[in-house]
């Protein structure tokens, strides 16, 4: 809303009749990018780092730049718009049926013959969620960490790279097991029995490889009733953004990170294998500088992906 994000305008008078503003209109104007902000970004602006897509890998990537690096600048762009502040099982109860809607997803990837032939285990995979957050607002909160067995048929710099940094990832989203004391031993009395229930009869279940306690992201080991909260990326997205506006102010520079909703990617342009411009539903972003684009997660995990 651009009167809204304009500081000129930003004491206006009532006028009689309808009123435009909306929920979007209030998160543009405090997190995201105002349309006249963007127009801004698009025609001066130069980023380090552009993100595309806002979910666990998006957020794993930002926070990491932005402690290494105090000059970096990131740009993320996401398709959807503001959905949920958090995990919709954190939510009241009315908010469980979002669960049982497949409403909430785009159509399903479609699978190639060779990934359905190389992998026993990949049959098939959900679609996005195109909200900011994405599926990280609505999954189950588990993250089993896959073997080198599981992951045959991946490719290689897919398995090195989940190698190498699993562990740094279960430390931001703070995944601890079903029956760790973190969750306050909630679920410790029936999760051994059920693991050991399940040792003894793995080989009853033809698709299973192994039996392991439920590893859950629980984001801070927080403890309602009788259940633990789940993790998801909107709140400590939206935290960066916060922390980062308050050193720009102190520092008296444009904030460190941007993040512009509602715009999807339609095409990369690049000339000699050198990514030149981001074509976009909102008009053209110009890379400058930035290096040719590397995803982040692809394939089996999630569409991701960062212009370093």
């Amino acid at each position: 809303m651009t009167v809204l994000s304009s500081p000129n305008f930003n004491y206006g008078y009532s006028t009689p009749g309808q009123q435009e503003l909306n929920s979007q209109d209030i998160m543009n104007h405090v997190f995201f990018l105002s349309p006249s902000e963007w127009k801004k970004t698009r025609e001066e602006k130069q980023f380090d780092y552009i993100v595309i897509g806002s979910g666990f890998c998006a957020l794993g990537f930002i926070e990491r730049v932005l402690k290494k690096d105090d000059n970096a600048r990131i740009l993320l762009i996401e398709r959807g718009s503001f959905f949920l502040p958090e995990h919709v099982q954190n939510l009241p109860n009315s908010y469980q049926k979002l669960l049982l809607k497949q409403a909430l997803k785009t159509f399903p990837w479609t699978l190639s013959s060779k990934t359905l032939n190389l992998n026993k285990y990949i049959k098939w995979q959900h679609g996005i969620i195109p909200f900011f957050g994405g599926a990280s607002t609505l999954w189950s909160a588990w993250c089993p960490e896959p073997t080198t067995e599981e992951m045959n048929g991946w490719p290689q710099a897919t398995i090195k790279a989940a190698q190498d940094y699993f562990k740094t990832a279960k430390m931001l989203l703070n995944v601890v097991g079903a029956n760790h004391e973190e969750t306050g031993n909630i679920f410790d009395h029936w999760q051994n029995q059920l693991t050991e229930r399940l040792k003894q009869n793995l080989q009853d279940i033809k698709s299973a490889t192994r039996v392991e306690h439920a590893q859950i992201a629980v984001g801070t080991p927080t403890i309602t009733s009788t259940d633990v909260e789940k993790f998801s990326t909107p709140g400590p997205l939206l935290d960066q953004v916060i922390k980062c506006q308050e050193e720009a102010k102190k520092r008296q520079i444009d904030s460190r990170l941007s993040i512009v909703t509602e715009c999807i990617v339609t095409r990369i342009w690049q000339q000699e294998n050198q990514a030149t411009a981001l074509e976009t539903t909102r008009g053209v972003v110009n890379v400058g500088d930035i290096d040719t684009p590397r995803p982040l997660r692809t394939g089996i995990l999630t569409s991701t992906s960062c212009l370093a």
